[in-house]
């Protein structure tokens, strides 16, 4: 297959991601606020957001098995995708339980979609380098990070309701689904691509490799952590904060293509950065200083790069192409889980004081790096 084709292919495949985010990341903001105008509570609103992430990352173990064994790789990716009419479907909606079913329908199609995506791109990818075929739809995903919150802002701004914001989001999900039919008319059978030859690490390797990717993640806190930090403290106000991530977002894009390509060249020696930027992220994020706050940022941009395009990478080349959708699936659970769980931890902690989180994030690190080095003794002598 000519390079000018599996390029067209994996763009096609980061315009879908890029659309996708215009349309659940451009809702997910204001999700708490909308339930709340339907007359939700807070008990109500934390239930609904704590299952659909469940969800979203518990489904995709069952979805990666059944994508490997039927080899429905663009099934699950359109289904997956397809639930997304679920919210702009919430223009026609004006019942709680129903805005709440719509909601878990979109996290459901997350966990589907995921490891069938994910596959695909691991697939098509394996000639021009998977860091730079992951680094490509890991930063056009990130600009529909950006530009879905700022539409359906401007929507609402216009119109002054949600309503009108959603509705919106027709015009993204008509644009991802015609895009997706033609990337698979491109490609219409991508697991024929990958060259079997590629892989013979024994499973040891992988699951290693999860291990390491838990610890990484644990002590690494989320944006509304860190940003709930920023405006308790004083350090941010409302408008910073909303900024601030918009500029964690662009770091993210600009740092997946840098960080893909030097995967390509490095492989897992990469890797090594992961440690020491997220036990930095812990150690800038929770100071009443300004420009520790933008450090902060920066950290958590580059962090998320790494995890969105060397991570998912990196299990295309220690898992063979038949167990492919199953090991996407298993390493995107135990990251949410490892996200999840890490988080809790952290919103504990902070009670306590600043030491505690430095010791928490420096012991989740240093446990991280032991699995990486172990990691490397085995592909060494693999």
């Amino acid at each position: 297959m000519e390079q000018k084709k599996i390029y067209t292919f994996i763009l096609l495949m980061g315009v879908v991601s890029l659309l996708g985010d215009i349309i659940y990341e451009g809702t997910r903001g204001i999700t708490g606020s909308y339930l709340h105008s339907l007359g939700s509570s807070l008990v109500i609103v934390s239930i609904t957001s704590g299952l659909g992430e469940f969800l979203g990352y518990s489904l995709r173990l069952f979805s990666g098995f059944f994508i490997d064994r039927l080899k429905a790789y663009w099934l699950f990716t359109f289904l997956g995708y397809g639930l997304l009419i679920s919210i702009p479907l919430l223009f026609f909606v004006n019942r709680l339980d129903l805005a709440i079913f719509f909601l878990l329908l979109e996290r459901i199609g997350k966990g589907l979609r995921s490891p069938a995506r994910d596959s695909i791109v691991s697939f098509v990818s394996q000639k021009i380098g998977r860091g730079v075929g992951f680094g490509i739809t890991e930063a056009l995903d990130q600009v529909g990070a950006i530009l879905g919150p700022l539409i359906f802002l401007v929507s609402y701004s216009i119109y002054h309701n949600y309503k009108a914001g959603f509705a919106v989001m027709f015009i993204p999900y008509f644009l991802l689904m015609l895009t997706l039919f033609i990337a698979r008319s491109f490609i219409p059978n991508p697991d024929k691509t990958e060259k079997e030859y590629d892989v013979n690490h024994p499973k040891k390797v992988f699951y290693i490799y999860v291990l390491f990717s838990f610890f990484s993640i644990i002590s690494v806190p989320s944006y509304q952590v860190i940003s709930y930090f920023f405006k308790a403290s004083g350090v941010l106000n409302d408008t910073q904060v909303m900024f601030f991530y918009i500029i964690a977002m662009f770091v993210d894009l600009v740092f997946a293509l840098i960080i893909g390509k030097l995967y390509d060249i490095y492989k897992f020696k990469v890797l090594t950065v992961l440690p020491i930027f997220s036990f930095l992220l812990i150690v800038f994020s929770f100071k009443e200083y300004f420009y520790f706050s933008v450090m902060s940022v920066i950290l958590y941009g580059s962090v998320l790069a790494i995890h969105e395009s060397v991570m998912r990478s990196s299990i295309a080349d220690i898992t063979h192409i038949s167990k492919r959708g199953f090991s996407y699936g298993v390493f995107n659970f135990v990251f949410g889980f490892g996200y999840f769980l890490g988080n809790v931890i952290i919103g504990f902690l902070t009670k306590f004081g600043y030491l505690y989180l430095l010791f928490f994030a420096g012991l989740s690190q240093l446990i991280a790096i032991t699995f990486l080095i172990y990691l490397f003794v085995l592909l060494k002598k693999d």
